[in-house]
């Protein structure tokens, strides 16, 4: 039966047998549970109180051990007590891991007398393999963390106190592209546009306060230039002293969310649009048809001026044309080509577009430059799409330039791939880099448009029914450029 030495609760001893220890000899042990308390619970300052009479060294070992429950003082402490007559008194302590590298207990000793020198060397034989055990624990709870740092397909990125990136894992160089000695020592916000800085620079405000913030959404540049829209999370990392912690920020790709969400919303909007254009081009035609059948009432009597009745056609023509726009608006939504694939003249379509544009250019003071390919073989589209394609993107180049400027129009044959290219340019303000990926979405006209945001939507499906392809370049305060590529029927 195990029986105390020094009269501490709790302690077991081990003697030399006979008639017990001298007074003021003897070794006792205790062994703290994780959370620095006695087997039964109780505060082992009460034993300390018996073990260590001095209120000072008291108070340091107490220290001591909520230390090593915060992680620290891996090979423990011990202290040599003055006594008389000596060696004193010696009081150690030390933690205990299990196999996980896990706080498993602290571990207190106190000896006194004959007690003291082998007490003493016991106790550091006991601690030479401490830190071993410890730092082995810990290498292996540094590799499964390792693994899932760089194994997560979130990015994560870890930053000092300054906002610096101290160190980010593979998702963040293989989503953002960047490698990691172009990101290491940087600040975060310069990978974020312009545009984003001060909302971004609010929430970095935001978690210095609160020590988290989740779900935050915002832009980040990728290295070929590109953005990516993310979701952030972040997380204060405190540090041993002021301005030593930092954050650890968890970025997640949300552009693919984000971007089908926006389908859904815009085809919910499409799905609304379609049944409100169904019942609009009922109440449309009607009045349409009276206007046609009235003007054609009126021509046997319109004047021999050749300039009246240029007009009178021009009218004719415009309001058959607005017919065709209702036709094909419902077209689209539906699917159809309505039956018709004539092969369309591109030059001819192009001289009769540009004749309804006159009176706009010369009002703005826009120079215009056209250059049209002789011998152009027909292409695979209808010529109302053709002729409302080109109608849209002249337009949509007149708006962009209010002030004046130069608006070209130039076709071409591209004989490799078999298809006619036209191009409309306009010297306009350009369009915003982070607009250009969604310029052909519906309803995405930018704020101080004056349009639907269906204008080029409608361009860019009767281009693609018709097999074609559409693009844009666009460099802000030089201008933007469509592109139109459609198939030939034929070669030249």
């Amino acid at each position: 039966m195990a029986h105390e030495r020094d009269g501490a609760p709790g302690a077991r001893g081990g003697g030399t047998g006979g008639g017990g220890p001298p007074p003021g000899a003897g070794v006792a042990e205790l062994l703290l549970d994780p959370a620095g308390r006695l087997p039964d619970g109780a505060d082992p300052a009460a034993v300390l109180v018996q073990w260590v009479p001095d209120r000072r060294m008291r108070g340091e070992i107490l220290r001591a051990i909520r230390w090593m429950r915060a992680g620290g003082l891996v090979g423990g402490r011990h202290w040599l007590l003055p006594g008389n007559p000596a060696p004193g008194v010696l009081v150690a302590c030390r933690p205990e891991f299990d196999g996980e590298g896990r706080l498993a207990g602290i571990q207190l000793l106190r000896a006194s007398g004959r007690d003291v020198a082998p007490a003493l060397s016991r106790w550091l034989r006991g601690t030479e393999g401490l830190a071993g055990r410890y730092a082995g624990a810990w290498r292996r709870a540094e590799t499964r963390l390792r693994v899932l740092f760089d194994g997560s397909p979130d990015m994560h990125v870890l930053v000092d106190g300054r906002g610096r990136i101290r160190e980010v894992n593979r998702a963040v160089r293989e989503t953002a592209g960047w490698p990691e000695e172009a990101l290491v020592g940087r600040h975060l916000v310069r990978f974020v546009p312009a545009a984003e800085r001060p909302r971004v620079l609010s929430v970095v405000r935001l978690l210095q306060g609160t020590g988290r913030i989740s779900d935050f959404e915002t832009r980040v540049r990728r290295l070929d230039g590109t953005e990516l829209e993310i979701s952030a999370s972040a997380t204060l990392v405190p540090g041993e002293g002021p301005g030593t912690g930092g954050a650890h920020v968890v970025l997640r790709d949300v552009t693919q969310r984000n971007r089908l969400q926006r389908r859904i919303w815009q085809a919910d909007r499409l799905a609304v649009t379609g049944r409100i254009a169904a019942g609009v081009a009922h109440e449309i035609n009607n009045p349409l048809q009276a206007i046609l059948m009235h003007l054609a009432l009126l021509e046997p009597g319109l004047s021999r001026d050749p300039s009246v009745r240029q007009a009178w056609h021009r009218v004719r023509k415009g309001v058959e044309r607005i017919r065709g726009i209702v036709s094909d608006l419902l077209d689209l939504h539906r699917g159809s080509d309505g039956g018709r694939s004539d092969p369309a003249d591109v030059n001819r379509v192009a001289f009769e577009a540009l004749e309804l544009i006159q009176v706009p250019v010369r009002h703005q003071g826009i120079r215009l430059r056209v250059s049209l390919a002789d011998d152009l073989p027909p292409v695979r589209i209808v010529e109302q799409h053709l002729y409302q394609v080109l109608l849209n993107l002249l337009l949509n180049a007149i708006g962009a330039m209010p002030g004046g400027g130069q608006l070209a129009l130039r076709t071409r044959w591209l004989a490799g791939v078999r298809e006619v290219e036209i191009d409309v340019a306009d010297t306009g303000p350009g369009v915003p880099e982070h607009l250009l990926p969604h310029i052909f979405e519906p309803f995405h006209g930018g704020e101080d448009s004056p349009g639907t945001g269906l204008g080029l939507f409608v361009t860019w499906g009767l281009v693609h029914r018709a097999g074609g392809r559409i693009q844009v370049d666009s460099v802000p305060g030089r201008g933007t450029t469509f592109r139109v590529f459609v198939p030939a029927l034929e070669d030249p």
